[in-house]
């Protein structure tokens, strides 16, 4: 795949972040009920815990649809179709199932938490190339 080809990242449901969202509230939950709370705190806040888990375990991490790659710079998606263009993407974490990508424009800054099921390994592969391609051309503009 060439870097001038339309390289895109669709942002489907994942798994992992599912996994991950069941560890946290499954954590709370532990705690709460471990803690020295009187049982009706328990109850009342494990009643507010477990609707919130169903509400966030079926839910995408983002609010994104797509992340593409033109001449021009990365174009992010949201889930009403609207576009915006950003510069530069940078990796600024690769936590080995997930990868925090910063996009930047000239003042402003989007951050994307992207599971690692939500991509290929060829979609990972080519997003740290290019991410080192813009930084090479970066410096020979300076």
């Amino acid at each position: 795949m060439l870097i001038s080809s339309g390289f895109t990242i669709s942002f489907n449901h994942s798994k992992d972040y599912q996994r991950v969202n069941l560890v946290i509230y499954g954590a709370a939950l532990l705690m709460l009920w471990c803690s020295g709370l009187a049982c009706y705190f328990q109850v009342l806040l494990t009643t507010i815990l477990i609707p919130v888990l169903i509400y966030n375990h079926n839910r995408n991490p983002q609010p994104f649809m797509k992340l593409c790659y033109a001449s021009n710079g990365w174009i992010l998606y949201d889930l009403s179709g609207q576009n915006t263009l950003y510069k530069t993407a940078q990796i600024r974490f690769d936590g080995g199932f997930f990868v925090l990508l910063v996009l930047q424009q000239d003042n402003y800054k989007q951050m994307l938490v992207i599971f690692r099921d939500q991509m290929s390994t060829q979609q990972y592969r080519m997003l740290r190339l290019m991410e080192k391609i813009e930084k090479k051309i970066e410096d020979v503009k300076i």
